[in-house]
């Protein structure tokens, strides 16, 4: 089965109408049968919508024997015996990724 990609459908449909209703300015707001493309817009506004969320990242805040997450502030107990950092990727609370890397600024001045 092909991986499952949720798009902005509102995105889409203003693509396609940039892309194939220039010759027919009156689609902007009105639906016309004139070309098929309207077919497509059609379909498109038909589909079921998905119930998904926004996938959030950040990277864990050490705080003594807890980690941090920076999007919820929930606090999960460090097992210093068992645990390693790299075995949480993602908060237990909110769901946030912990994929972002150690900013590495340099400093020019």
């Amino acid at each position: 089965m092909a991986e499952r990609r949720f798009i902005d459908a509102n995105n889409l449909i203003e693509e396609i109408r940039e892309e194939r209703c220039y010759n027919c300015r009156n689609f902007k707001d009105m639906k016309c049968d004139y070309c098929g493309t309207a077919d497509y817009i059609y379909m498109i506004e038909d589909m079921p919508t998905a119930d998904v969320a926004p996938v959030r990242h950040g990277r864990w805040i050490e705080d003594h024997d807890y980690l941090k997450c920076p999007e919820c502030s929930a606090m999960v107990k460090r097992d210093f015996t068992f645990f390693d950092i790299g075995d949480w990727n993602y908060c237990p609370n909110c769901g946030a990724k912990m994929d972002e890397k150690e900013d590495k600024h340099e400093d020019y001045t």
